[in-house]
């Protein structure tokens, strides 16, 4: 073979041989790039899967919620119920009495005016309505008997519910969360070889991220997630219950039953010589009311006092000659509500025509308070907001897989060595070489951040979350998210929550390098481009 011809073989075969780096190199990164794209769909659907997880208990637990909720006004009405009875039962026996007195010269403030003829028939009258009209003796006690064991069967329903909504966002949503169950499921059905994962141990990886924003532990005393404070006790629940019917109602509201004054107006106009039938206004109902005459518990459930409203009566002599008024006699009327273990209970009316003889603890108690004493009404699984600045705590979802591509052969990634110099020299398109000690491109990840949130804000630079989020309304959504969602400041800082997750994601000395590039980038470089 002639020089020439042996150089042009040469020349040729080192053509062909770049030809072929050229061709393997951009297969190479043509499927790097797939690889890549590949990887953060993935990443993103996982993401969003699992905070549509979150969502969906969310807001069967809001649902439930609201069922509570509805229970609870049951509840109070059963003793509402039993109280206005009692009321209605006090104030006829109290206007009967002053009738009965008022027959005597000496029953009225005007010694010297003849009542009697209308006070005679305001007493027969009176006497009907108590004996006739009205339920007495053990039908009454029967009723108050129903109406109290229907109250304590209402808590011990919502008591049950309540325990499998709890255990369902504080063990099973906890349980998903700690191990990304989603993640894997999804990773698993993609099917894509090399594809993990990434999790760690405790409050490290992205799982350790997701658990501290959206789960919480059973027994947890309240870090981190709104949830975790599910056995506190606030006032928005119970608010919730009877809130439309505004402060001065939760409060003791202070009116005459109107079905008891048309009642007292009823007898009032069918009987000549009664100028007045008329009750003050009482107390009044207090859910959840300290400082009702006769307490000595706080523990209450449900508190109606009645207390020192007085029946007015004026009757006037036959043919309108004077008139005389009833020295005002008090009707009484209180009931107080307590859990299983305290005696505190209570049920009075006077006048007393039939006394309830049975321990008011036998009717009025609204069941077990236990394990979260002294309040007898049921505690929810609810959600305290955090600060704006923490998007008022609506929980991340944070995901991230790895590639590895010492696992992935493919027929154009070459990896050889080629004598190019002295020394030699490696061409290695696999990636299976350390660049440096801590940079390992032979696994790529993908990073992903999914939201369950309550209600967007406006899209607009600065703008705050329009309103706190709750577990009264069903209204949680699921979406995708960038990671700086819940960044304490604009301006980005190494403690900034978003850099902390990432650091916290990126926790293994082999995805250091990652966490790095993130914090450079955020940090001192600027970028907001990590959705």
């Amino acid at each position: 073979m002639s020089a020439p011809r042996g150089q042009n073989l040469v020349l040729l075969t080192m053509g062909l041989f770049l030809i072929t780096l050229m061709v393997t190199t951009t297969l190479g990164i043509a499927s790097r790039v797939k690889d890549n794209h590949e990887l953060q769909t993935l990443a993103d659907a996982a993401a969003y899967s699992s905070a549509v997880v979150n969502a969906r208990a969310y807001n069967n637990a809001a649902l439930l919620n609201r069922v509570q909720v509805a229970q609870w006004v049951t509840m109070a009405a059963d003793e509402s119920l039993i109280d206005w009875t009692s009321y209605t039962r006090a104030a006829l026996g109290a206007a009967h009495q002053q009738a009965t007195e008022m027959q005597s010269l000496s029953g009225h403030t005007n010694s010297g005016c003849n009542v009697t003829t209308p006070a005679i028939n305001l007493t027969n009258r009176l006497d009907l309505e108590l004996n006739g009209g009205f339920i007495v003796g053990p039908n009454w006690d029967k009723m108050d008997d129903n109406a109290g064991d229907e109250a304590q069967s209402v808590q011990g329903a919502i008591g049950a519910m309540r325990d499998q909504i709890h255990d369902d966002m504080t063990v099973r949503l906890f349980f998903e969360r700690s191990n990304q169950l989603m993640a894997k499921a999804m990773v698993a059905r993609a099917q894509l070889p090399g594809v993990k994962v990434i999790e760690g141990p405790g409050n490290q990886g992205p799982n350790g991220v997701s658990r501290r924003e959206a789960g919480c532990p059973a027994g947890s005393p309240g870090t981190g997630s709104g949830l975790c404070r599910n056995s506190e006790w606030g006032d928005r629940m119970r608010d919730a219950a009877l809130g439309s019917r505004t402060d001065a109602f939760l409060r003791f509201r202070g009116v005459v039953p109107a079905a008891l004054q048309a009642r007292f107006d009823a007898i009032r106009t069918s009987i000549a010589g009664i100028q007045t039938l008329a009750l003050t206004p009482p107390v009044g109902e207090g859910y959840w009311a300290d400082g009702l005459e006769g307490v000595n518990s706080r523990q209450i459930a449900f508190g109606d006092d009645h207390s020192g409203n007085a029946v007015t009566i004026t009757l006037v002599a036959p043919g309108g000659a004077c008139s005389a008024t009833n020295l005002g006699k008090p009707a009484i009327s209180r009931l107080v509500s307590t859990h299983i273990d305290d005696n505190a209970d209570e049920h009075t009316w006077d006048p007393v025509p039939n006394p309830d003889n049975r321990p008011p603890k036998d009717r009025h108690t609204m069941g077990s308070c236990q394990p979260n004493c002294p309040s007898v009404w049921v505690r929810t699984s609810n959600f305290n907001a955090g600060p704006t600045n923490d998007a008022n705590g609506q929980p991340k979802v944070v995901v991230a897989l790895e590639r590895d591509y010492t696992q992935v052969q493919r027929p154009w990634e070459l990896n050889f060595d080629f004598h190019f110099s002295p020394t030699g020299s490696r061409f290695d398109n696999r990636g299976e070489r350390l660049v440096s000690q801590n940079i390992d491109i032979s696994k790529a990840s993908a990073f992903a951040t999914g939201m369950t949130y309550y209600h967007r804000r406006q899209p607009n630079p600065g703008d705050r979350w329009q309103e706190f989020p709750n577990l009264l309304n069903p209204f949680w959504r699921a979406t995708l998210v960038p990671a700086d969602v819940d960044r304490d400041t604009n301006v980005p800082q190494p403690s900034s929550s978003d850099v902390q997750d990432v650091d916290t994601t990126y926790f293994q000395p082999a995805h250091t390098w990652q966490a790095d590039v993130y914090r450079e980038m955020v940090v001192n470089g600027g970028f907001k481009g990590l959705h």
